[in-house]
């Protein structure tokens, strides 16, 4: 949104969304790397997105729990 509404305000973000973390890196230099659930770094680098596979799904999850608050 942006331009001139007649002298009102204009919101920069109108919408908000409530979120509960479930887990939270305290420090991203303590984040474990892709290699940690089976994801190449190159693969990362390569493309815009990787489809992670209910395994490293669940390795990530075990590995961010592991360092998390």
């Amino acid at each position: 949104m942006g331009g001139d509404r007649g002298g009102l305000p204009v919101q920069r973000w109108p919408w908000r969304i409530a979120v509960e973390p479930l887990l939270i890196v305290p420090d991203l230099d303590l984040a474990p790397p892709v290699e940690a659930i089976g994801v190449a770094p190159r693969s990362m680098s390569q493309q815009s997105h990787i489809r992670l596979e209910p395994l490293h799904y669940r390795q990530a999850v075990e590995a961010l729990g592991s360092i998390a608050l």
